[in-house]
């Protein structure tokens, strides 16, 4: 697996690019990489997007276990962009699933409309402690 991200300080967002096979233990090691990154803040949103074929090996169980080393706060905005028809579709409402419906999570189709909503107002005072 491949693991790629971009910290956008600017706009509190961390842009995160997963290709290759995906398990649960590439996640593990990502969110520890990103958790010691000095550029990183846990309040920051997260925009995530996929190489191309993904293959993500995480089950249900995954999903739940690995809350428990996400670096990011339960409260972030969490946005995947994943075309509609890709088996990728799935896994993230797995994810979704293991976090109770969490509604800060989305899907979209396109990054444009995942920035968008990443972006809206109450998601910047917040951050900032307005």
């Amino acid at each position: 697996m491949s693991t790629q991200y971009v910290i956008d300080i600017d706009n509190h967002v961390v842009r995160t690019t997963f290709s290759g096979r995906v398990t649960c233990r590439n996640i593990v090691e990502y969110a520890s990489k990103l958790r010691g990154d000095p550029g990183f803040a846990p309040h920051f949103s997260e925009l995530v997007m996929f190489g191309e074929d993904p293959d993500i090996q995480l089950s249900y169980l995954d999903w739940q276990s690995l809350s428990t080393t996400d670096p990011f706060l339960r409260s972030s905005k969490r946005a995947f962009v994943v075309q509609h028809r890709s088996a990728v579709l799935g896994a993230i409402r797995m994810h979704q699933t293991a976090r109770s419906d969490a509604p800060n999570i989305r899907i979209f189709e396109t990054e444009d409309e995942a920035l968008s909503w990443l972006s809206e107002p109450e998601r910047r005072a917040q951050a900032e402690g307005l």
